[in-house]
């Protein structure tokens, strides 16, 4: 008895520490037209890829402060609002994933190229594979 309250009180605290490790919080994004118009002007990396172009501007304070994240999905490459919500809703949640690797950037990913037609899986295996890209600056 005593065993299985222990565990499932392990569990819970489990639960909750992946809950805080994997989050993706207002610090975590780039929120005003300020915040976005200063990696335009300032970053000091530039991927691109095929389907997307990041730029990457490090954090003034210290490479220790989590990473931003913004996400510009044109209407012009998705004409439909349901895909253009999917593109974004993958990359922030690969972002959640891989963000521990990206700490102290700014980073603003960008739409290139239409995605309408790759599936869920296959945006996510690129979006990895942007990250592995970037996590060598």
């Amino acid at each position: 008895m005593l065993n299985s309250v222990l565990e499932s009180s392990a569990a819970v605290n489990r639960d909750n520490f992946l809950k805080k490790v994997f989050d993706f919080k207002k610090k975590n994004r780039l929120l005003s037209r300020p915040d976005f118009q200063a990696v335009f002007k300032h970053h000091s990396h530039k991927v691109t890829t095929q389907q997307f172009t990041v730029l990457l501007q490090s954090q003034q304070a210290s490479h220790n402060t989590d990473a931003k994240l913004g996400i510009i999905v044109p209407k012009q490459k998705t004409k439909h609002a349901v895909v253009r919500n999917r593109i974004r809703r993958v990359i922030r949640e690969s972002f959640r994933h891989q963000k521990y690797l990206l700490k102290g950037w700014n980073i603003i990913v960008l739409l290139r190229s239409q995605c309408s037609t790759v599936d869920k899986k296959l945006l996510r295996e690129k979006v990895d594979q942007l990250w592995r890209q970037v996590n060598h600056y």
